[in-house]
């Protein structure tokens, strides 16, 4: 039997896959980043956020867990948030994030190592980032705690649909005898 840990992956992989049932599955839009484009992709470009097609219903849960208050998750759910993504390499990703909130800049690398980075508080958080199994993906886990200082997961997974003009940011969140909260970014490349 799984570890709740194991069991959060899965959960998160399984949703990518279809199999979570977070949205009503008679619901083809429900679930768009299922039908990501094949891999490998490339996330260059400059990529806005659409506050309308995107569901944040868990977007603010997953904000306080990360030290947001409550006025900061009401902006950050309400600004048009620009990503400018640089590929350098197959296992590199440069992100500038900018809104008129936020702005910050971000090294991911893919190969699966361990990552020392700041949140938006400026609070040290590990990260590990790699590429699903057919590169169509970018997977990022940061341990968090939950509210009640139970151990959870933040998965964090970037996929591009088959056009490659939209990008969904699926943010899951596991925590230890919880359900888990999902909510889902929808960018658009602007060039």
């Amino acid at each position: 039997m799984p570890d709740r840990m194991t069991a959060a992956c899965l959960l998160v992989f399984a949703s990518i896959a279809g199999a979570c049932q977070a949205a009503d599955p008679a619901d083809e839009t429900a679930r768009p980043w299922e039908q990501a484009a094949p891999g490998p992709v490339d996330f260059t470009g400059t990529w806005e956020l659409d506050l309308r097609a995107s569901r944040s219903e868990a977007f603010d849960r997953i904000m306080a867990l990360q030290g947001m208050n409550r006025l900061e998750r009401t902006l950050l759910n309400r600004v048009v948030v620009t990503q400018v993504i640089r590929q350098e390499t197959n296992d590199v990703l440069r992100l500038d994030i900018r809104s008129t909130f936020i702005s910050r800049q971000e090294v991911q690398y893919l190969d699966g190592r361990e990552m020392t980075t700041t949140n938006f508080k400026g609070k040290a958080v590990t990260t590990v980032s790699s590429w699903n199994q057919d590169r169509s993906a970018v997977i990022g886990k940061m341990p968090l705690k939950s509210r009640d200082g139970k151990p959870g997961l933040l998965t964090i997974t970037r996929a591009l649909s088959p056009d490659r003009k939209t990008m969904y940011l699926v943010m899951t969140f596991a925590g230890e005898g919880e359900e888990p909260s999902q909510a889902l970014r929808v960018f658009h490349r602007k060039e």
